[in-house]
C-alpha cells in the first residue's frame, strides 16, 4: 500500500505506507546505521608493550563506536527516503540519492522528511501504544457529573473547614 503525498507545486509523491514496511526494511535501516557508526568507530588496541616500559604490558582496549554527525543522519535520511518513495510526478530519477535531494527544492524536502516520519520510527522500532479503538467499550463509566469514573455525584464532602465568616461592619 502506498500513501500520496501532495508536494508544493502541484507535485506528487507516492510512499510505501508503515503498513507495507517489512522486516527486511528495517533490516537494511539497521544496516545502514550500522555501516555510518562503523565509519566513526575509533579502532580497539591490542595488549601490547608500555612504550616508556617494554616490561609491562598494556591492556587491550576495545574499539570506541563514534558519533553519528549531521551529514550521517542525512545519509540515513536519503537511504530510508529511496526505499520509501515508490513514484512521483518530479523530473528526477529514483531512487532518491543525495545528488536528487540536493536538487529538489527545500520546500519539496521539507514535506518529504514530515512525511516519512511515522516510517521512520517504525523502522528504528518504535511501537505504537495500546490506544483504545473508537467504539471500543470502555473499563468504567463515567456518571456525566465531571468527576473521577466511579464516584457518587455528591462527590466527597471536603476534609477543610469552611472560612469562618466575616462579622458585618468589618472592613
Amino acid at each position: 500500500m502506498t500513501i500520496k503525498v501532495p508536494l508544493p507545486g502541484g507535485d506528487w509523491a507516492e510512499m510505501r505506507d508503515v503498513s507495507d514496511l517489512t522486516g527486511a526494511d528495517q533490516d537494511a535501516y539497521y544496516d545502514k546505521l550500522d555501516d555510518l557508526r562503523a565509519r566513526r568507530e575509533t579502532p580497539g588496541l591490542p595488549e601490547r608493550p608500555d612504550p616508556a616500559n617494554p616490561a609491562v604490558m598494556l591492556p587491550a582496549q576495545p574499539a570506541v563506536p563514534g558519533t553519528l554527525t549531521g551529514g550521517d543522519l542525512r545519509e540515513l535520511r536519503d537511504s530510508t527516503l529511496g526505499r520509501l518513495i515508490t513514484s512521483w510526478s518530479l523530473d528526477a530519477r529514483l531512487p532518491l540519492t543525495r545528488e536528487t535531494r540536493r536538487a529538489l527544492p527545500l520546500t519539496v524536502c521539507n514535506v518529504l522528511y514530515k512525511a516519512m516520519e511515522p516510517m521512520s520510527s517504525a523502522l528504528s522500532g518504535a511501537v505504537e501504544e495500546d490506544v483504545p479503538k473508537p467504539g471500543s467499550t470502555p473499563t468504567e463509566e463515567q456518571d456525566g457529573s465531571g468527576g473521577s469514573p466511579g464516584t457518587s455525584p455528591d462527590g466527597t464532602p471536603s476534609l477543610l473547614p469552611a472560612p469562618a465568616a466575616v462579622p458585618s461592619g468589618t472592613p
